[in-house]
C-alpha cells in the first residue's frame, strides 16, 4: 500500500497530461481522416457575359445608381461585402412579376375547389381533359 503522505503527485500529473495529449492527437487524427474525404473544390466562377444586360436592368428599376459601371456591379456581385449583395437580392425579390395568375397552382386549386354554374364538376381529370383539347 502506498503512503499518501509521501506520494509524489507530480508524476501522476505528468502521466495524466501525457494521456490527455494522446487523446487529443487521436481525435485530431480522426478529424484529419474525415476532412480528407471532403473534396477540395472551388466554387464555380460566375459568368460575366450578361453583366451589361443586368446592369441596364438594375438601372431601369433603380436598384443601382444611374452612374454605376460594370466594375461597380461586379464589386457588388463578386466582392467581399455580402450585405450589399443580400440587399440587392431582397430588392430583386420585391419586384412585381408579370406572371399570369391562371398559370399558378393557386388558380388550379381555386378552380378545382369551386364549381361555376354550367361547368362540369371540377376535378383534376376534367382539368387535364380541358387542357388537352
Amino acid at each position: 500500500m502506498r503512503d499518501k503522505q509521501k506520494h509524489n503527485f507530480e508524476s501522476d500529473d505528468r502521466e495524466a497530461e501525457l494521456m490527455r495529449e494522446a487523446d487529443h492527437e487521436n481525435a485530431d487524427a480522426e478529424l484529419y481522416k474525415v476532412w480528407a474525404t471532403i473534396p477540395n473544390a472551388k466554387p464555380a466562377i460566375r459568368p460575366k457575359t450578361d453583366d451589361a444586360k443586368m446592369l441596364s436592368f438594375l438601372k431601369a428599376y433603380k436598384l443601382m445608381p444611374h452612374d454605376s459601371t460594370l466594375d461597380g456591379l461586379r464589386t457588388v456581385l463578386d466582392g467581399d461585402d455580402g450585405g450589399r449583395r443580400a440587399k440587392l437580392l431582397e430588392d430583386l425579390k420585391s419586384l412585381p412579376t408579370t406572371q399570369s395568375v391562371k398559370d399558378s397552382y393557386k388558380w388550379l386549386a381555386y378552380s378545382l375547389t369551386f364549381k361555376n354554374e354550367g361547368e362540369p364538376e371540377p376535378s383534376l381529370f376534367n382539368f387535364h381533359q380541358t387542357v388537352a383539347k
